[in-house]
């Protein structure tokens, strides 16, 4: 179970990767994450995690998005992730000790296959293998808390954080910013 803390990004993106894939797609809607340190997550910052291990958690909930012509507004697409013991998630890439990813049950078999596309252009594997599951995955926003389940697999809660001088929180130049995309 995650329960440390929440942040919520906008996310719109239209992938060079795609490129390659020769699918187009196009994707809005929010990311929500939690991880098992102590905030700030240390492994943005070159730093071990302040457990034995990272255990790492993320959902894209999407308000609008399309797959070639695949739609998939109002699906969602998570991972959980967990680095090896005394490593960051970063120096430890590609030796996690899993890497699961989560497909909206709500999805039909197309949208599932999208999904599970996005999800190496979101996720890169991050672990020798990886296993997808099909499950509800929801959330559920109250003023500034947050909510969100992973099927029966997990569950992380947290609230919106307030920076200094009453505005929004802001981390400039974290050294290890969005490592898995240049």
């Amino acid at each position: 179970m995650f329960v440390v803390a929440c942040a919520v990004a906008p996310l719109a993106r239209v992938s060079a990767a795609a490129a390659e894939s020769k699918t187009p797609w196009k994707v809005e809607g929010e990311l929500e994450e939690a991880c098992s340190c102590r905030p700030a997550c240390p492994c943005w910052f070159k730093s071990l995690p302040s457990r034995m291990t990272c255990d790492g958690a993320q959902i894209i909930f999407i308000s609008k998005g399309r797959y070639g012509k695949t739609p998939l507004d109002g699906l969602a697409v998570g991972q959980f992730v967990q680095s090896p013991e005394h490593q960051s998630m970063f120096e430890s890439f590609g030796k996690w000790n899993f890497d699961y990813v989560y497909i909206d049950e709500k999805a039909n078999e197309e949208q599932r296959t999208a999904l599970k596309e996005l999800a190496l252009h979101f996720f890169p594997l991050a672990a020798k293998s990886r296993e997808y599951r099909y499950v509800s995955i929801t959330r559920k926003i109250e003023g500034d808390e947050h909510a969100s389940t992973i099927g029966q697999y997990g569950m992380f809660s947290g609230h919106l954080i307030e920076g200094g001088y009453g505005g929004a929180p802001k981390v400039t130049n974290p050294p290890l910013a969005d490592p898995t995309h240049k």
